[in-house]
């Protein structure tokens, strides 16, 4: 089986899928990426099992294919070759050959079968979201997020989603934030989940892409799924009872100052 592909088009959803791709996985195919070329739509999917995303482009190829490769040492060769260069892709049964001007290199591949997938979400409540409000609002809170902690659950971003707001908590027991927005939304109980940092983290990079586009949660029991154009990240929640923050919230303030805030970053 033999493709073609340009670096214009497999470098920008590339790009969007690597960083979930470690260096050292306890499965060797986790280190690839799978390439899917169907009806003129390159996609490509990574996951580390906890976190899995996936990118997709419209292209000029009639071709189909699925495959996977090496994402590291796909990444390195791609960024090297200006966006105009063909690649070819040779396909065999345990081995892919990249041909590209007069260099050619040889990768390991796995049958795409064995490539995990976390499982369809069913049932899930929906929240339809500008992505511009979703970016602030998750940027405001996610840096009091705990990094490390025993406590799992303070590692992680809280959702609350009720019909008429979402709120979104953060806090690693030292220092708390709380980001409110008023919106409708089409739910019959109150929804709450914790996302883990590193899905948080790649959350904020899809939403930083195309800020004026509007994007579609989907939340279960226990997956996050978010859908935009061109990028699906699907995340595994946290199992835990976020605390009772407004507990910790002090009611009976005795004074209070206004400042002016550019004086005071200064």
């Amino acid at each position: 089986m033999n493709i073609q592909l340009t670096v214009k088009e497999l470098l920008g959803p590339l790009q969007s899928v690597i960083s979930v791709v470690e260096k050292n996985q306890t499965l060797p195919i986790l280190s690839h990426v799978l390439i899917q070329l169907k009806d003129g739509k390159l996609t490509l999917t990574t996951t580390d099992m906890e976190i899995e995303l996936r990118a997709s482009k419209k292209i000029q190829a009639k071709e189909e294919a699925c495959f996977t490769i090496f994402a590291k040492d796909l990444i390195d060769i791609v960024r090297k070759l200006t966006e105009e260069t063909i690649i070819e892709f040779i396909i065999e049964e345990t081995k892919i050959y990249i041909k590209v001007n007069n260099n050619s290199f040889e990768l390991n591949t796995f049958n795409t079968k064995d490539f995990p997938s976390l499982p369809k979400i069913k049932d899930s409540e929906i929240i339809h979201i500008k992505r511009l409000i979703l970016k602030e609002l998750i940027e405001n809170t996610a840096f009091s997020m705990g990094n490390q902690d025993i406590r799992a659950y303070l590692n992680g971003l809280y959702f609350e989603v009720t019909k008429d707001n979402i709120i979104v908590v953060a806090t690693d027991g030292h220092r708390l934030a709380i980001g409110e927005i008023k919106q409708e939304n089409e739910l019959t109980n109150k929804k709450t989940v914790i996302l883990p940092r590193k899905a948080v983290l790649e959350l904020i990079k899809i939403l930083s892409k195309d800020e004026n586009a509007n994007v579609d949660i989907h939340l279960s029991d226990n997956y996050f799924y978010l859908t935009s154009d061109s990028i699906t990240i699907i995340s595994r929640l946290i199992d835990g009872n976020f605390p009772n923050y407004l507990q910790v919230i002090p009611t009976d303030y005795e004074n209070t100052v206004v400042i002016n805030r550019q004086k005071l970053l200064r």
